[in-house]
């Protein structure tokens, strides 16, 4: 079966994080510009979000220009998912069990089989806690 894989940020993550990292990835980087989108949101509840994205080495922070980045470990997931799809063998129960031609993968072990296949020879291990992949069906055409 042809698939392709996609991601997302586990649920270890409360909802400023997953907010701020969709933000990043939509092209919005500068710091005050996204504290000023999460208002609602204290700047300390703000802060502490940032430093978790930061700290499991999801985002990077430029102290001197102010602006949020994708790490290059994740930029790297990104390329590789939005590029290529892989040819696998899915048991027949598994296939049952997806909801719209995608399987979520939340599994640690299978997740870090994922991004060493995504990325092999590169030691990204660390993020199989922190993502979340899902396998989606491609036919000939899509």
């Amino acid at each position: 079966m042809k698939v392709k894989f996609d991601f997302t940020l586990s649920r270890r993550f409360g909802v400023v994080e997953i907010t701020i990292f969709r933000l990043i990835l939509n092209g919005l980087t500068n710091a005050r510009q996204i504290s000023n989108l999460l208002w609602v949101f204290s700047e300390e509840v703000i802060a502490n979000s940032v430093r978790k994205l930061v700290n499991q080495q999801i985002v990077c922070a430029d102290l001197n220009s102010r602006t949020l980045v994708l790490s290059e470990p994740v930029m790297a997931i990104i390329d590789t998912c939005k590029n290529n799809s892989f040819e696998i063998e899915i048991p027949e129960n598994l296939i049952e069990l997806m909801s719209d031609g995608c399987l979520i993968i939340s599994e640690p072990k299978v997740k870090e089989a994922i991004i060493n296949q995504l990325l092999p020879g590169i030691k990204l291990g660390f993020l199989s806690n922190l993502l979340d992949f899902s396998i989606s069906e491609r036919s000939e055409d899509n």
